[in-house]
């Protein structure tokens, strides 16, 4: 079974990681709050795939919650 990283997103939608790498707070390009994971379910917002063999060099925020099917903030 493959895993994913937990992205980080601002509530704006500029991806800050795909990775779950940084430790900021606030986007540096809006100032908006950055979110790990999904305000109705509180799950991980899935970033790349974690696959040695598969790499990523395109990340797109996703638009809905793989788990509750929710609109992300960024969306509304």
């Amino acid at each position: 079974m493959n895993k994913y990283y937990t992205a980080q997103i601002c509530e704006n939608g500029h991806v800050i990681s795909s990775v779950g790498d940084s430790s900021d707070l606030f986007c540096e390009e809006c100032g908006s709050k950055i979110i790990n994971s999904c305000p109705s379910c509180n799950s991980p917002i899935r970033g790349q795939l974690n696959d040695d063999s598969f790499i990523v060099c395109t990340y797109n925020a996703p638009k809905h919650c793989p788990k509750c099917g929710e609109a992300y903030p960024w969306t509304k």
